[in-house]
């Protein structure tokens, strides 16, 4: 208990939510958690977790994946059930202790019910040998709504799969990313959205920003099906080398069989305006003050979509 604590001292403010799930190394671990049995129902076997939010208020959920012991390896399966007519805001912290070499892998499901909401935020803070891959796969029913927040801070090599399905009609979904690899670090972030119904709508929204020797991957692909009409589907993936040994790919793709639909994509990677730090510099602002400020100028246009203020700073006092 005392190492879960130390390991996720930074996120205190998360702890204090009345649902909070501990696990380590896939085990769900009961005496360090607690959740209100009138909002959530909770099943859970070996290193498979069933969740069902079934209040008709907004239900916050704190997830905790610890990772610890030399050479440690785990593998978790957590399915979320969000009923008809409810909502949830669940997020997820994927940490580790300093112990060398530890691999983790997790499966992660969310169904929506009709008419249902899901705010679902993932922050992946490991340590710096710890490879970590998780699949989020979204399965979406008539008037629900989706919104993901992927932050990708610490780690060793980090892949993140999203697989979102709009199995009935008026399904919205927002995905929002921040990759931040650095020293030598590889992290990759792959998305599939699949309009299979009519008048359903995406935004997309991934930044990297890679510094050192580090390698970042942005994937990403909107598939409208032939009968998919008045879709609205926008991908936007800009991106900012901080160092000139830093790597970024980026591949958006858009794959559409049908008419009558409004979808756009765009990429781009660059560097740090240099007359933007000429200019800061000039009117006495520090050299490395002006580049953190033109970097959070960046970082802000994902994090400003966070649903609260607190979850704002956290992100933004890991990145600074």
């Amino acid at each position: 208990m005392n190492t879960i604590h130390n390991v996720t001292s930074r996120y205190s403010a998360l702890l204090t939510k009345p649902t909070v799930l501990v696990f380590e190394n896939a085990l769900y671990i009961p005496h360090a958690s607690k959740y209100d049995t009138n909002a959530v129902m909770i099943e859970t076997h070996d290193t498979t977790t069933h969740i069902s939010v079934i209040a008709s208020q907004i239900t916050e959920i704190t997830i905790v994946h610890v990772t610890q012991g030399n050479n440690a390896q785990s593998h978790a399966h957590i399915h979320y059930t969000i009923k008809e007519n409810t909502a949830a805001q669940i997020t997820e912290i994927h940490c580790s202790t300093n112990e060398t070499s530890k691999i983790s892998s997790i499966e992660t499901t969310l169904s929506l019910e009709k008419n249902s909401q899901c705010e679902y935020i993932n922050i992946q803070d490991l340590g710096t040998d710890t490879e970590c891959a998780q699949t989020i796969t979204v399965q979406q029913e008539q008037n629900s709504q989706f919104t993901a927040h992927v932050y990708q801070l610490q780690g060793d090599i980090l892949h993140t799969t999203l697989n979102i399905d709009k199995n009935d009609t008026q399904a919205h979904t927002a995905l929002y990313g921040l990759s931040y690899p650095k020293s030598t670090q590889r992290f990759e972030c792959n998305t599939l959205v699949k309009h299979n119904c009519t008048d359903c709508e995406t935004v997309e929204n991934f930044k990297i920003l890679a510094t050192d020797q580090s390698f970042g991957v942005f994937g990403g692909m909107i598939y409208v099906a032939p009968h998919a009409v008045r879709t609205i589907a926008k991908q936007s993936n800009k991106n900012m080398l901080l160092s000139p040994n830093a790597r970024i790919f980026s591949k958006p793709q858009l794959e559409i069989y049908a008419d009558d639909v409004s979808c756009n994509h765009g990429s781009s990677t660059g560097q740090l305006n240099e007359d933007a730090l000429w200019y800061m510099q000039a009117r006495g602002i520090a050299p490395e003050q002006a580049r953190q400020l033109l970097i959070q100028a960046v970082v802000c246009e994902i994090t400003d979509m966070l649903p609260k203020e607190e979850l704002r700073e956290l992100i933004n006092s890991v990145l600074r």
